[in-house]
């Protein structure tokens, strides 16, 4: 995956996830994945304390979407 092929938001979400999960041992994958996880449940579970912070929600979680099949057609 090359940088070029990302939009700006994508590549703000990377840095984001990469700053969270520090693990060395976790792909970029594994990280996109977990993140995903996350996201889903705190909608899932209404942990949002305003609408404002569940549509925040509900764009980082498409935007994961849109890096998901980018980062496992490159791993």
């Amino acid at each position: 995956m090359t940088t070029q092929t990302l939009t700006w938001e994508e590549k703000q979400t990377l840095v984001k996830i990469e700053n969270y999960f520090k693990h060395p041992d976790m792909s970029l994958y594994d990280k996109i994945f977990n993140a995903l996880v996350i996201a889903e449940q705190e909608l899932i579970d209404h942990c949002f304390a305003s609408e404002n912070e569940r549509l925040r929600i509900e764009k980082f979680k498409d935007i994961l979407n849109d890096l998901l099949p980018k980062i496992s057609i490159d791993e």
